[in-house]
């Protein structure tokens, strides 16, 4: 709504430069009859209840379906373990004799795959 009663005032104020939250709607938009602040804030007020009564004739969401994705994937703990996951801490640095081997092999028999150098 609040977008709405924007997109109407920067009309009026700014004319085609004004960016609009949504364009599709501009010919819908009521037009204030002057450019006065009242007669702006009368069309935006205007154009927020017409997107309010848009938005309630146009709910759908009793008809949608709640997936629990959890259950849907067979997985009643993924939420919970990726939870888990983020709290792992990173692996701490330490100091090897690795610094002979070349740069770009950092895994190997000896190398280390946390090289930071």
């Amino acid at each position: 709504m609040a977008a709405a009663a924007y997109d109407v005032a920067a009309l009026a104020l700014k004319g085609n430069k004004a960016f609009l939250n949504f364009p599709q709607d501009v010919l819908h938009y009521p037009i204030p009859p002057s450019s006065s602040a009242a007669d702006i804030r009368k069309a935006a007020a205007e154009a927020a209840a017409m997107k309010q009564s848009d938005e309630n004739n146009n709910s759908n969401y009793s008809d949608e379906e709640f997936i629990d994705i959890d259950a849907y994937f067979n997985m009643p703990n993924m939420l919970v373990d990726m939870v888990g996951a983020m709290m792992v801490s990173p692996p701490r640095l330490s100091s090897t004799d690795d610094q002979d081997l070349p740069e770009d092999d950092c895994v190997g028999e000896t190398g280390n795959l946390w090289n930071y150098d």
